[in-house]
């Protein structure tokens, strides 16, 4: 149950950041602030950073609320001397799935349909995010032994995602 555990949490929470996700531009879009956001003098990268911390932080709070519900119905023990392993799990998987989708969800939110084009051109994206999440989490409930290469890719990730996302911002604004 371990093993399969860390994949039910993090579909769950794909599902549920992609609903955040498409939220946090939406907003924007139906006041006509996004037009304001693009037209004032500040740096589009403060913009994206901002809405990615929100993201990331939305993810955090929701997996740390959820974490003992999990840990009660998938009947799953935490091992004390890898919960920093879980820690670090959650922080790298949160920010990779929320810097890609931050940059997604404006590209989406400039679109018609955003609430079905936004899974479609972020999900295919997420997946080694997803997939190096689920392994790491994996790790930290003792389902595996070693997952070093697993936190590498989360890393080189969450780097290539932030900094991609950072430079082409500017150009997902607008519309």
């Amino acid at each position: 149950m371990r093993r399969l555990g860390a994949g039910f949490f993090w579909v769950a929470f794909a599902f549920s950041g992609t609903l955040a996700l498409n939220r946090s531009f939406a907003l924007e879009k139906e006041q006509g602030a996004g037009r304001a956001l693009a037209l004032a003098p500040v740096d589009p990268a403060g913009v994206y950073l901002g809405k990615f911390l929100a993201n990331t932080v939305f993810l955090l709070v929701t997996q740390a609320v959820v974490l003992p519900a999990f840990v009660v119905f998938f009947d799953v023990a935490l091992v004390p001397d890898r919960l920093w392993a879980l820690a670090a799990s959650f922080i790298l998987g949160s920010a990779g799935f929320a810097a890609a989708g931050t940059l997604f969800s404006a590209v989406a939110s400039n679109t018609r349909m955003r609430e079905l084009m936004l899974p479609l051109l972020f999900l295919p994206l997420a997946v080694p995010a997803l997939i190096a999440a689920v392994e790491t989490t994996s790790f930290a409930l003792g389902a595996s032994d070693s997952a070093s290469f697993w936190f590498r890719l989360l890393i080189v990730y969450d780097v290539v995602f932030v900094t991609v996302s950072l430079l082409v911002f500017e150009y997902a604004m607008e519309e």
